[in-house]
């Protein structure tokens, strides 16, 4: 039997999403484990969060943190990660450029305070995210958004 991944974040869509739903279609042996702020600070204090910070995903006995390389090495690891130089460059180009941009709105959406002007900002965000898969999707002519095989920028 495969090792289980165990993924460790809060109760939001955020920067375990993408993990989460390669896990899921992969169909691995995994676990969702849920944090609070309070279960957070504890792990913190007990040392068990590299950096200090979460998502982080548990395998092998290994604890390992950052969110891309996260999805770079389950995606390795379940063979949704090019084995082409030219092809994973193209699925990390993507998959940086999404990451990106989402950061720079994040905390538009993160905030009581979710006024018209950021509420803008956040659309135009997306637009530009949407136009650049769409792009994307055209140039490579093939099903997923960088070829033939479902990747780890399709998650």
């Amino acid at each position: 039997m495969a090792e289980e991944y165990e993924m460790v974040y809060f109760d939001i869509y955020g920067r375990a999403e993408p993990t989460r739903m390669l896990l899921s279609h992969a169909k691995a042996s995994w676990k969702d484990t849920l944090v609070t702020g309070e279960i957070l600070k504890a792990k913190k204090e007990a040392g068990e969060l590299p950096n200090g910070q979460v998502p982080v995903i548990i395998h092998k006995g290994k604890v390992l943190n950052e969110s891309m390389a996260i999805l770079r090495y389950t995606g390795n690891n379940l063979g949704y990660y090019p084995k082409d130089e030219f092809e994973a460059y193209k699925v990390d180009a993507l998959t940086d450029f999404v990451n990106g941009e989402l950061e720079n709105c994040a905390g538009h959406i993160f905030t009581k305070d979710f006024s018209e002007a950021k509420q803008t900002k956040y659309a135009e965000t997306l637009e530009k995210i949407v136009k650049k898969v769409s792009k994307d999707l055209e140039e490579h002519k093939g099903k997923f958004v960088c070829g033939e095989k479902i990747s780890t920028a399709d998650c």
